[in-house]
Order: C-alpha cells, then structure tokens, then sequence
C-alpha cells in the first residue's frame, strides 16, 4: 500500500515536473518569438533583436530596430527612389512621417515625427532638423558621381535643345558633345546652376568647403552612392536592423542617353572644364566614396554575399510585380532575412511615382484611424 501511494505521489510530481517544464519552454519560446519576429510594443521606441551581424561569417547578432530617419534627397542621385521606399516604410510600420518641414506641425507636437524625407536644402552649420526630429534621429544622404549627374541634369533641364536652339544655323546639326562644347567655351559660367549643386544641398560653403565637409561626415551615419545603390540598401539594412523587405524597389525613371550623350564628357576640355568648375562637388564625392568604402570593407565577405541574395529577390519581386498576377510571391527565410511575401498591394506602393507618393502618404496619414506612435 505504502508503495502504491509512494508511486502514485511519484507519478503526480512527475508530471507536475514536465508541465512546469513545458510551460517555460512555452514562455521561453514566445519571448524568443518576440524578439525574432520584432513586435514592436506601442511605448517602445527601439527594440532589440537577431539580425545579421557585421562579421565574416555572416553570424547574427542583436542590433537595434531604428524608426527615425532624416533623409536628405539630392535631386538625380536615386533619391526619389529612396523617397519612395522611406515613404512605404512608414505606412509598413504606422509610423508619423514629416511631410513638410516649412509649415510648422500641426498634426503633432514637434519631437514626435518618425521620417523626414521631403525635398530640401540643409544647412551643416544650422542644424534646424534636430529641433524637429527626435534626439536619436538617424542622418542619411545620397550622392552620385558627378560627371554622370551632371549629364542627367542636362536632360532634365532640357539644355540640349536649349544650346540647339541657341547655336548659329550652320551648327544645329552637330553632336550634341559638340554643342556642349561650343557652349562652355562661348560662356563658362552657363552651367553655374547645376554645378557644385549636391555641396550646396548639403549647406558646404564655396569659402569653408573642408571644414563644412568634416561636420557633414561627424553629423551624417550613412552617406549612400547612388553609383552602388543596392549595396547603399544593404548597409542602411544593416545599420537600421530593418528587414530585407524594407528595402526593396523598382527601377523607375531609369535615364537613357544617345551614344554621344554618353561620350560627352570624354572630351578633353569638356573634362577639364568640369573638374574645374565643379571642384566643391567633385572632391565631396570622392571623399563620401572613400567613408562608403570603409563602411562596407568593416562589414565583411558576407556583406557581398548580402548583396548578391539582395540582387535576386530584386530580380523576382519585379518579375512578380510585371506580371500583374492577383497572387503572393513568398521568400523563404535565409541567413539574410525572415520570411515574407510581395502581395499586390506591396506592387502597387514599390510602383509608385516619386511625387505622387507625398500625396499617397498625406492622404494615408489623415486617414490613419489612431494616434500614431510618437518617440
């Protein structure tokens, strides 16, 4: 009888064991799930969780959730892509964007927006941004070679037909590198507007530039190139710990230039003029090159890795998304990234125009049924 009951007593504290067991195991693993899966609690501006980590091997590592961004958009550096995809995580995560940074806040007090990511100019000796945005606020900027943006703003600025129409008739027939250098060599200062013009953006003063230009390195995270634009995604990944899906796009607005255009600047004097004239803007390049290359030579082997797996999920989603298929594209997890699918609707936000999306935001905004998450 003794025994009995002794077994039996065995028995019930046996499985008292496992369920006690079994209940932390649960627990263990939903606060695991918490983490991994990044819920991000209402009251919480940051939240830790695994994310691929800045070593060779590609290991992960625990790194911070950003959600506070100043974007700075240098027109035809790929900044309204940038834009776009900024735009699209905010509605993504219901965060509370800066529409435009000229009007005072009206919606919400001032410390309490997420993004900012309109087009502006910013002054690195008046740091204006900093009494709008919230003290954890992270700074990033894109630039892009100088010659190649220089020839993009001759097209968008229309300046070929411009300099044809201006050119004597016997000349309107030539080359449009002809044209360009008849015109530089006719007046030198024509261009002045569009030269020196990613300096100016950044408020780097002709009469200090170095000085200015050393602020703008110790103030900015993340200077991208647009030159290496998916490699400029991956390390904004990493360094904000957002999700592989946060940074997708499409290429839109891609620029097409004849077979002259694209030789214009090969011409020796045009080449000498430009390194001249636009000085300020050439040396700020090689100097944001030069800090962007660090960045990625500290990320590792696995960084390229990153960007390789980054190329063919660009590559699928477009795919996807020219298809028109009322369908989910799903991405299994790797070491790069968690699950997730490209629906319709994530087509339609990657596919939309760079300034038709302030409005899309501005409506999506006042149409939000709660208070947004302030900081």
């Amino acid at each position: 009888m003794l025994v009995i009951i002794f077994q039996n007593k065995m028995s019930t504290l046996a499985c008292v064991t496992k369920i006690v067991v079994s209940v932390l195991f649960v627990v263990a693993t939903f606060g695991f799930c918490l983490v991994l899966y990044g819920v991000r609690d209402q009251s919480l501006q940051q939240l830790s969780f695994l994310h691929v980590g800045q070593n060779n091997g590609g290991l992960q590592e625990h790194c911070f959730f950003k959600i506070n961004v100043f974007f700075l958009k240098v027109p035809k550096c790929a900044s309204g892509t940038t834009m776009v995809l900024l735009w699209r995580f905010v509605m993504t995560h219901n965060l509370n964007p800066l529409i435009n940074p000229n009007s005072p806040p009206k919606l919400h007090p001032r410390k309490s927006y997420n993004v900012l990511a309109t087009h502006m100019k910013y002054d690195i000796n008046n740091n204006a941004i900093s009494e709008i945005m919230p003290n954890n606020t992270t700074y990033i900027a894109i630039v892009r070679e100088p010659k190649t943006r220089f020839q993009s703003l001759l097209i968008k600025k229309n300046e070929y037909s411009k300099m044809r129409q201006e050119a004597p008739l016997n000349a309107r027939n030539t080359t449009d590198g002809e044209l360009l250098l008849r015109t530089i060599q006719k007046n030198p200062e024509r261009f002045n507007y569009i030269l020196n013009t990613q300096t100016r953006y950044f408020g780097i003063r002709a009469d200090s530039p170095e000085a200015d230009m050393k602020k703008v390195f110790s103030t900015f995270d993340l200077i991208m190139i647009a030159d290496y634009y998916d490699e400029s995604l991956v390390l904004l990944k990493r360094h904000m710990c957002w999700d592989l899906k946060d940074i997708i796009y499409t290429k839109k607005h891609v620029q097409h230039y004849s077979p002259d255009q694209k030789n214009v600047m090969l011409h020796p004097v045009i080449r000498a003029w430009f390194s001249e004239r636009n000085y300020n803007d050439n040396v700020f390049y090689r100097k944001c090159l030069n800090e962007f290359n660090r960045k990625v030579s500290n990320e590792g082997d696995a960084f390229h890795q990153e960007v390789e797996f980054f190329q063919s999920v660009l590559r699928k989603t477009d795919l996807f998304c020219s298809s028109g298929l009322d369908q989910l594209l799903y991405f299994e997890p790797s070491r790069w990234n968690r699950s997730f699918n490209i629906s319709t609707n994530d087509c339609k936000l990657l596919n939309l125009d760079t300034e038709w999306s302030i409005h899309f935001v501005e409506n999506w905004q006042r149409s939000k049924p709660k208070q947004p998450r302030g900081t």
